[in-house]
């Protein structure tokens, strides 16, 4: 029992040694940490079904939650949460980087480029998705995957890596792209727009190499980068050749920190645990959660070197309502540790987790509205987002 306090005292004293050693500072870059539809419950179940038993986010020494109610609803949507830690500003379900009013508000990226800092966008699902989106467009409805995809090679970011080839490529005779990987293979990728528009020729217009395979997005030294993996949701199965979060992360981060003068921003989305917690799937929940985990190890790793980088990892909202329970005979024999239980197909008004490392993180504890994170970011370069939008 002594050994164990000893343990447990001398592990908090660390942890506010490290909390102690950023109080105070601004951070120069900024990592933000999207998963979506992360409740609590896949974070205990990913616990349990990780080597070594410690999830990375165990080791981020400030905690929080995240409030995501919607400018019109109990239960939020991702383009509305998205907006919110994108802008600042609470608005209607569906709407994207849209005030209820019909107004644009600019999200926290435009600010850090504007300012000089480097930015990046990452992310397994669509790249026209409502979190990506809300950091790279503006629209009416999250449902404008076309309108958004024609938005984003004008965005000013940096990096820009996901799915959704097929919004920005013609649905016409001859609009098709043929991706080959390393071993020659091709896969032709069908275009949807019905417009006519190839918007791949305006992300090469606007001087970003573009890229559709893994080998090609890791061999690539261009400053500006543009990578659509897959026609929509990426393959994110244990074998895919397309590129996992953690590489398609740590690829971007790579980049923008190259002559890191002025800092940088990323934001980076574990999609597909909304995916799983939709279908009350809980393996595929889980799969999504543990490749999450390796993305925030890495990130981690990252920011403990370099001293400057604040990460913040939150949720858009919660998916499922998902408890996480002993596992039945069906999860034993898949391997799993854990089973879940569900509430819901849908998302939840639960609120979410919020952890946070680096300098800054000490103003992200607590219960807060998912509008005060942009907020904060802001704050540590002089601006207020508030004052911004009027």
């Amino acid at each position: 029992m002594r050994t164990l306090k000893r343990a447990i005292l001398a592990f908090v004293l660390t942890l506010a040694v490290v909390s102690a050693s950023f109080a105070g500072k601004a951070p120069k870059n900024i990592i933000l940490l999207i998963g979506d539809g992360m409740g609590i419950g896949i974070i205990a179940s990913a616990k349990h079904n990780v080597k070594g038993g410690r999830l990375a986010m165990e080791d981020f020494p400030v905690t929080g939650f995240s409030i995501t109610t919607p400018a019109d609803h109990i239960v939020t949507d991702s383009a509305a949460s998205g907006t919110a830690f994108s802008t600042g500003f609470k608005t209607n379900n569906g709407m994207i980087a849209r005030l209820p009013n019909g107004k644009d508000v600019n999200s926290i990226r435009y600010y850090a480029q504007q300012r000089g800092m480097k930015t990046a966008i990452v992310s397994v699902k669509n790249i026209t998705d409502a979190t990506p989106a809300v950091f790279l467009s503006h629209a009416d409805h999250r449902s404008e995957l076309f309108n958004i995809a024609a938005q984003i090679p004008f965005s000013g970011c940096d990096v820009i890596l996901g799915g959704g080839l097929s919004h920005f490529v013609s649905g016409s005779e001859g609009g098709d792209v043929v991706i080959r990987d390393a071993a020659g293979k091709e896969t032709v990728v069908k275009g949807s727009r019905d417009d006519g528009k190839n918007v791949v020729d305006d992300i090469k217009a606007q001087g970003y190499t573009f890229v559709t395979t893994k080998e090609d997005m890791q061999k690539s030294d261009a400053d500006k980068l543009f990578g659509l993996f897959d026609a929509g949701i990426m393959n994110t199965a244990p074998d895919t050749p397309e590129p996992t979060l953690t590489e398609m992360t740590m690829k971007a981060i790579d980049i923008i920190n190259r002559n890191n003068k002025n800092g940088f921003f990323i934001m980076s989305e574990a999609g597909c645990i909304d995916s799983g917690n939709h279908a009350n799937n809980h393996a595929y929940a889980l799969q999504e959660m543990l490749e999450f985990d390796r993305t925030i190890r890495a990130c981690l790793d990252f920011a403990k070197k370099d001293g400057e980088t604040l990460i913040v990892i939150t949720a858009d909202h919660d998916t499922g309502s998902m408890g996480c329970v002993d596992p039945s005979e069906h999860a034993i024999s898949e391997g799993r540790a854990t089973s879940a239980v569900y509430g819901t197909g849908g998302h939840s008004a639960n609120w979410v987790p919020v952890f946070a490392y680096g300098p800054g993180s000490e103003y992200f504890a607590g219960a807060q509205q998912n509008i005060a994170i942009p907020r904060r970011f802001a704050s540590f370069w002089g601006l207020d987002l508030v004052k911004l939008a009027k």
